[in-house]
């Protein structure tokens, strides 16, 4: 487990936690109501900006209860990079065909601390061969 300072930045902000042991992501509240009629989407403020750990990024993801009824984020996931230090918002999308509201200080995404590793790239004329060789969308079969 790792340590991550949040700078409180709204008075209804929650501390994010892990629901139960064994869960990867833990929730992630909003200060302002949800009110969304079908098809619209909006920025929702979480209430805090946060320190993220050295070499790692913040993932910001559905709820799968909420995404089950049609809410979920367009962009998912969301990457928050560990050098960033402002306001902590996620965009919410409703897709159902039904008006989505939900009360101030619901849980409305998941976050997920993930180590990354940093990428150097290098031109080159050759790669390696392997059995799937440039077999793209659909070349394993449906």
């Amino acid at each position: 487990m790792c340590t991550v300072f949040a700078k409180k930045l709204h008075g209804l902000a929650v501390l994010p936690e892990h629901q139960t042991a064994g869960a990867a992501g833990f929730d992630l509240s909003t200060v302002d109501p949800v009110d969304l009629y079908p098809g619209e989407r909006r920025l929702f403020k979480i209430g805090m900006a946060v320190q993220i750990p050295t070499r790692h990024g913040l993932l910001l993801l559905p709820r799968s209860g909420l995404a089950s009824r049609g809410l979920v984020i367009p962009n998912a996931p969301a990457l928050i990079d560990e050098d960033y230090r402002g306001p902590i918002s996620v965009i919410l999308w409703n897709l159902s065909d039904d008006r989505i509201q939900l009360p101030v200080g619901s849980r409305v995404c998941q976050g997920m601390l993930v180590p990354y590793t940093k990428a150097n790239f290098i031109w080159t004329d050759i790669l390696t061969e392997t059995d799937r060789g440039a077999g793209g969308f659909g070349s394993t079969g449906v």
